[in-house]
């Protein structure tokens, strides 16, 4: 939606998402300063349940409720249906998918009880002290997630050097984030 609201004029200095093929969109479109697209941050997906269930959870096994975001538009829930399908996991687990508009209103189900569990990306997971992390995926069946950022047609470059600068960075790393070296 906001990749289309970019294309449509609407304004803004950068542009940053997790789906390269919106910002291929939005590039295409001529929305984006030729020469500042960059990759911000990487995240990496986890499989959250509530801290006082306690128990193991095995995702081979599950028959419960899972939400993550709808793999059909929302780039938590491309990312996550990879992750099961690499993992052999995506069979047995697709019919117990709740899809949600994106990670954090997985993570809002989990966290009111509503469902068993919630694919999310490891960044919401931190900040939510009522869910633990119950899966991690092998490196080989998780797909890298990938925020790419650009700045905007008439937006300013100083916010873009805010945002990949030095103290930006920093902060990225403290919420979680991965970010790659310049």
């Amino acid at each position: 939606m906001l990749a289309r609201q970019i294309v449509e004029g609407a304004p803004g200095d950068c542009f940053v998402s997790a789906n390269s093929r919106w910002m291929d969109y939005v590039e295409k479109e001529g929305r984006i300063v030729s020469g500042t697209r960059q990759t911000l941050v990487h995240n990496t997906l986890v499989v959250v349940a509530l801290k006082e269930t306690g128990q193991d959870v095995l995702l081979e096994s599950f028959e419960g409720l899972l939400a993550m975001g709808d793999p059909r538009h929302v780039p938590a829930g491309m990312y996550g249906e990879q992750a099961l399908r690499k993992s052999g996991l995506w069979p047995q687990l697709e019919s117990h998918i709740v899809a949600t508009a994106d990670a954090r209103a997985a993570l809002a189900l989990v966290e009111r009880g509503e469902v068993d569990l919630a694919l999310v990306y490891e960044t919401d997971a931190k900040v939510s002290d009522a869910v633990r992390v119950v899966h991690r995926f092998a490196a080989a069946e998780s797909p890298t997630v990938v925020y790419e950022i650009a700045l905007l047609a008439g937006g300013d470059l100083a916010i873009l050097r805010r945002l990949t600068g030095t103290l930006a960075r920093a902060k990225y790393e403290e919420l979680g984030f991965s970010v790659p070296e310049r």
